[in-house]
């Protein structure tokens, strides 16, 4: 491979095995027949030397004399600052407070969008917390005499103070990018704001608004909930990508091939937004920071499902834990208020899916199985007192994904329900303890071991809890 400047920069690497047939196949169906494992590398281009990074390095951007193109990954480019005396800004903290003043002597902006109000059915004019803002201060003749690189503030809000008299107006880019990622448009394509503040403005705050509303909400709720994600799962990934639609159709979904997600017209906006983007994240985090899946499949190649209906034992356990992942992660932030939610904690701890059938094929109860693995009775899931006396840590939780091998058949990836039950009883055997109208769901593995030290719950207990929430025995 060649690049064509020094930088950081993601790489997808594939191998497969596979007949002309199974080939035909993947083409044919839409999904992966063959035996596909997809592995991402971090390659570090510099006069210093570079490397290959197993997972992405974060101490890249402690580089204050240069910064890189694409925010967290792509060309470096150095940081002309010396004439530039920028305003601190803070770390995005999404509280309500606005700023009571602007200086007089600074070019003063926030970038903005319409967010939409689905209990009002109005739109309001909300600052893009935490958006990436670069550019240069600008003489009347338009030449460059200093340069600016910073993060809006909570509120979107910046400022900019050029130190020079000559400094005629700031050439403004307002990008959706922060720590760890970046919001496009639905063919990747910019969705921020380029605009200028001019010297008349100088003591007044000037709004700038982004070109794709939904892709601002986008940013703004990975910002607020997916970031908390690498402290509480011990694991983190590289950054990602979204490609938010504001006009054309496509579906909302995670591209494990080209690492990206989709949100879809209409599906960023209000609660029902901010589960899409976590749950679309904790695909995204399964495949990369935990274990890439080797099989995927729902309903059909374009793998529609409803949370509480049978499909395969695969989609119960990819779409069970994005569904667990989702429920945690907002629970975190918003607590009780996330109980309106779809599959919020407080669902997921009930768990009504448990009678409706074989819920081995079923993502609901596996979500809910994923859940009462990890609960307390601390939590504020609106139970009174936990079900279970089950209590492993999210971590561990990924440990025994990542960990796990079965034998005979040979399985190197964890990508089904059963797998994974096998895998935390640390027993094939599982099947046995399966209702005889569901065991034929079950595979038959003659064997299992762990890459590393991987601590299992109790079998007797999780045995009883998978058993309740897959059956309600």
């Amino acid at each position: 491979m060649t690049f064509a400047a020094p930088g950081y920069y993601p790489v997808i690497t594939s191998v497969s095995t596979s007949s002309a047939e199974e080939q035909t196949q993947d083409r044919d169906l839409g999904v992966p027949v063959s035996n596909v494992v997809t592995s991402n590398r971090w390659i570090l281009i510099d006069k210093q030397g570079g490397r290959i990074d197993d997972q992405y390095d974060p101490r890249i951007l402690d580089d204050t004399s240069r910064y890189l193109t694409e925010g967290s990954t792509g060309e470096f480019r150095p940081r002309l600052t010396p004439a530039v005396s920028l305003s601190p800004q803070h770390q995005p903290s999404y509280s309500a407070a606005a700023v009571s003043s602007v200086s007089t002597s600074d070019f003063n902006g926030r970038i903005t969008y319409q967010r939409f109000d689905f209990a009002s059915g109005a739109y309001s004019t909300q600052g893009v917390a935490g958006a990436r803002v670069y550019g240069y201060c600008a003489s009347i003749d338009d030449e460059p005499v200093g340069y600016f690189d910073l993060a809006a503030n909570a509120q979107g809000i910046f400022s900019v103070d050029c130190n020079t008299p000559e400094a005629y107006r700031i050439s403004v880019q307002g990008a959706l990018t922060g720590l760890g990622v970046q919001v496009n448009g639905s063919s990747n394509n910019f969705a921020g704001v380029n605009g200028s503040i001019f010297a008349s403005s100088l003591g007044q705050q000037v709004d700038l608004a982004v070109i794709n509303n939904e892709a601002a909400q986008v940013f703004v709720n990975h910002l607020r909930y997916n970031v908390n994600v690498s402290t509480m799962f011990g694991r983190s990934r590289s950054p990602i990508t979204y490609r938010v639609s504001n006009g054309a159709a496509f579906a909302t979904n995670y591209d494990p091939g080209l690492d990206f997600i989709r949100i879809g017209p209409n599906s960023a906006v209000g609660r029902n937004g901010v589960i899409n983007v976590v749950h679309e994240y904790g695909h995204a985090f399964h495949y990369v920071a935990i274990e890439p899946w080797a099989t995927y499949f729902c309903s059909s190649p374009s793998n529609v499902h409803a949370y509480n209906q049978p499909y395969t034992t695969s989609c119960a356990f990819i779409e069970g834990f994005a569904d667990f992942f989702a429920a945690r992660v907002i629970n975190s932030i918003d607590g009780s208020l996330a109980f309106g939610d779809g599959l919020h904690q407080g669902e997921l701890e009930a768990n009504p899916y448990r009678s409706l059938g074989n819920g081995l094929l079923i993502e609901a109860s596996i979500a809910a199985l994923f859940m009462d693995l990890a609960d307390t009775q601390a939590d504020i899931d609106g139970i009174t007192a936990d079900d279970d006396s089950v209590s492993i840590s999210l971590f561990a939780i990924t440990q025994i994904m990542k960990q796990c091998r079965l034998v005979s058949p040979n399985s190197a990836l964890l990508s089904h329900s059963d797998q994974f039950i096998n895998c935390a009883a640390g027993s094939v055997g599982e099947r046995a303890f399966a209702p005889s109208s569901a065991i034929g769901s079950w595979a038959v593995y003659s064997g299992l071991s762990y890459d590393a030290s991987t601590p299992l719950p109790n079998q007797s207990l999780f045995r009883a809890l998978w058993r309740f929430n897959l059956y309600n025995l």
